[in-house]
């Protein structure tokens, strides 16, 4: 992917979550209705990621520096085991905002399935692949 076509992309990515954003304030406003800060904690998920990716980093930081190759075998395996429970927890944050999101909005429970589906193409595809073979797709 070319770094152009990167920045264009978020700049549009940007641009519709500035109009629906403020699409949603302006309705707001126009019809009253307000709020209930405590439905909107439940999003509120990703600082617990944070946390948890901050940890890591800190015992990455406080890490010895290894002598051997046992040491260094065991290194490669703990951080591994670190980066395993990094992506296990934004996997979580993941799934518990969009079945959150598809219940308060309404949908059917076979948007999840879709959204999965699409996540891990975007995934497996986009990333995985395209680095292993080295050539954007």
């Amino acid at each position: 992917m070319k770094i152009s076509s990167w920045i264009i992309g978020l700049l549009v990515v940007c641009l519709c979550v500035m109009v629906f954003s403020s699409t949603i304030a302006d309705l707001g406003t126009k019809y009253g209705v307000t709020y209930d800060e405590t439905e909107l904690g439940v999003f509120n998920k990703t600082a617990d990621l944070v946390s948890l990716t901050q940890d890591v980093e800190n015992q990455e930081e406080a890490g010895q520096t290894s002598s051997g190759v046992i040491d260094l075998v065991g290194d490669y395996i703990s951080q591994a085991v670190q980066t395993l429970k990094v992506a296990k927890g934004s996997l979580a944050v993941f799934d518990e905002m969009l079945r959150v999101s598809v219940e308060k909005v309404g949908l059917p429970a076979y948007f999840i399935t879709i959204l999965y589906a699409i996540a891990l193409i975007l995934i497996i595809i986009g990333v995985i692949v395209s680095a292993m073979i080295k050539k954007d797709l």
